[in-house]
């Protein structure tokens, strides 16, 4: 077997034994624990036994490499709309964070991710390989992911009137009474300049400028509202009315500084209120 064949063989093995050992892991720590002690020098084990299962996962990606891991197998990633300053189309920043994301039923933890509000794509850096390729997740395996401290899901649902939607929600709010999801968007804007970085178009330069949208759902009793406001509650809980008015009043103050942490805060209360009623009867 030509020596590039064997390379090729031993990392689809190390990739399939990887995804063995997580499979076991899930059912019974202990084998995994066990597997490990034979590949990690013991004192990078000890006290690990009380941390979680996101650090079992994080010491054995970073024992096996991302790049036997399985999760690189998306496209390669190119770039398609250059920019000027920060109006660009990712999620946050222009640059990749740590997050962590559940892949093809499995979890990988601090990884590179940064994500693509635009084209409402993943994107995953791989810092293990020289200049450090960008692939784009394949959406279709991507359960959830956390960057920068926000959780998204992967959802598709109906607000109704043929009204589909689906890709990335952002969860602000999540129990057992109440979720609230954010989709993120953003505008886009062609722009023209001589001296500037971008695109050769008729002896100018074309960029691109992006500007942030954002929608709200409501998901109870197994139905998506969309919100456009705190008062759109009222159509959809009109027994709540009453409660609703000392909600809104309660919660005032935030209603002109911060509309989102307004909304939140609402809903949680409302929540509560769900909760207690549902208590009570």
């Amino acid at each position: 077997m030509p020596s590039w064949d064997k390379a090729v063989f031993l990392m689809d093995a190390i990739a399939i034994l990887y995804t063995i050992l997580k499979k076991l892991f899930e059912s019974i720590p202990g084998i995994f624990l066990f597997v490990l002690c034979g590949i990690i020098p013991m004192q990078i084990l000890n006290g690990q036994e009380n941390k979680n299962i996101a650090g079992y996962y994080a010491l054995f990606d970073q024992t096996i490499g991302v790049t036997n891991s399985g999760i690189f197998n998306g496209v390669l990633y190119v770039e398609k709309h250059p920019v000027r300053g920060e109006d660009h189309k990712f999620f946050g920043s222009k640059s990749f964070m740590p997050g962590s994301v559940d892949y093809n039923e499995q979890s990988y933890f601090n990884v590179e991710l940064k994500y693509d509000v635009y084209d409402d794509q993943l994107l995953i850096r791989n810092s293990e390989i020289s200049g450090s390729p960008i692939a784009i997740l394949d959406k279709e395996y991507i359960a959830t992911f956390k960057i920068n401290g926000h959780i998204f899901k992967n959802i598709s649902f109906s607000t109704g009137k043929s009204n589909e939607l689906s890709g990335f929600f952002e969860v602000l709010i999540d129990n057992d009474s109440l979720t609230l999801l954010k989709k993120h968007k953003k505008k886009i804007f062609r722009m023209l300049e001589d001296e500037t970085d971008g695109v050769d178009l008729y002896g100018s330069k074309l960029y691109y400028k992006f500007k942030d949208q954002y929608f709200y759902y409501l998901y109870f009793n197994r139905y998506y509202y969309p919100l456009k406001k705190a008062g759109s509650l009222n159509a959809i809980f009109p027994q709540y009315k009453t409660q609703l008015k000392e909600i809104y009043k309660r919660h005032g103050a935030l209603r002109k500084t911060d509309s989102e942490s307004y909304l939140i805060a609402v809903i949680k209360d409302l929540s509560d209120t769900l909760i207690r009623n549902n208590n009570s009867m």
